[in-house]
């Protein structure tokens, strides 16, 4: 690969990476700043979910770079896969146990159901996440 089309590969490994952190982040920040100002830890676990334009953006980032490279395409295809099938579903039960409407208190096994595809969701972004990182280690080690 000539130094121009690694450098593009770079770019998009790195761009596609932190695209892929800030939602991860953004909520550990603004829970540190609401417990400097309030005393209280609040956590939103569900602002990834919220901003998965960014996640889409930096995975689609991470995936070309993937190929440009030929390095840890499966993973970050198949963990981003994941990432889409779990926060579907996670909405999907919501709205099929009647949680999102509020018809349905959030509670009991329906509750535990969407919370452990959240989790999922949580576990597989964060896969992707590192494997971005080990790609733009990858390609910064020539």
């Amino acid at each position: 690969m000539d130094e121009s089309k690694a450098r593009f590969t770079k770019v998009l490994a790195v761009t596609g990476s932190i695209l892929l952190w800030i939602p991860m982040l953004l909520p550990l920040v603004f829970a540190i700043f609401s417990l400097i100002q309030r005393g209280k830890f609040l956590f939103d676990f569900l602002m990834p979910g919220e901003l998965f334009f960014l996640e889409l953006a930096g995975a689609a980032m991470l995936i070309w770079a993937a190929v440009r490279a030929r390095h840890l395409l499966k993973p970050i295809a198949w963990g981003f896969g994941v990432v889409i099938l779990a926060l579907v579903g996670s909405q999907l039960l919501a709205v099929v146990t009647g949680i999102a409407s509020g018809k349905t208190e959030a509670a009991g096994l329906p509750w535990i159901l969407v919370l452990a595809m959240l989790g999922v969701f949580w576990l597989a972004l964060i896969f992707v996440g590192v494997s971005g990182i080990r790609l733009v280690r990858h390609l910064f080690k020539d």
